[in-house]
């Protein structure tokens, strides 16, 4: 600490505050973004062009709507595949919805007219209860071999008995297929068929 006392200083003081004129971009919006140029652009735009193909697009896209397809068929070809086995709960990621069993599923194609292709359907992956020691860590200090026993049997217990089964559903990167949900078994349904 400093032997040197502390200046007081006012509002009233010439030494609390300046008038200084500072020079910067400021968007449509009134906000400032100082040599920012292309921050302050884009916070007034509506609207930007397409970075592949140069199309005007609303903002908050980077591509437009026909180059945004393009990409997500690419990505789709890349991604694995794995047959639906009808029981493991789906996601879908053009509707985000969870889809937790195949009744559920033929419901919701029922429902919105549209193919199982249609759902960009995913596959899913339990999500366990666990406990490790760690959650005790602001308790137990830095030295967890000293834990007492009576808590590490009872988290050994709880994790017995928790594993396998699921509390929770996420969704995974495996792109999940049904033979038996195939645009020509819908097309007799009365669905259109899938293009």
């Amino acid at each position: 600490m400093s032997d040197k006392p502390e200046t007081v200083v006012l509002p009233d003081s010439p030494d609390a505050a300046q008038l200084k004129t500072v020079t910067g971009w400021v968007s449509r919006h009134g906000l400032f973004y100082g040599k920012d140029e292309i921050q302050a652009r884009y916070d007034g735009c509506t609207h930007v062009k397409c970075s592949e193909c140069g199309v005007v697009v609303e903002k908050g896209y980077t591509a437009c709507e026909e180059c945004r397809e393009k990409f997500r068929i690419v990505r789709e070809a890349d991604r694995k595949r794995e047959e639906w086995d009808q029981e493991t709960p789906l996601y879908s990621e053009a509707y985000s919805e969870y889809l937790m069993d195949f009744d559920e599923v033929e419901d919701y194609l029922d429902q919105h007219e549209c193919t199982f292709e249609h759902l960009d359907a995913v596959l899913c992956e339990k999500n366990e209860a666990r406990i490790e020691l760690d959650h005790f860590g602001h308790l137990l200090g830095d030295d967890y071999d000293d834990a007492p026993k009576e808590l590490t049997d009872a988290i050994d217990a709880f994790n017995k008995a928790m594993s396998g089964i699921a509390i929770s559903w996420s969704a995974t990167d495996v792109v999940a297929t049904c033979k038996e949900l195939q645009p020509e078994d819908l097309r007799v349904r009365g669905m259109p068929r899938a293009k």
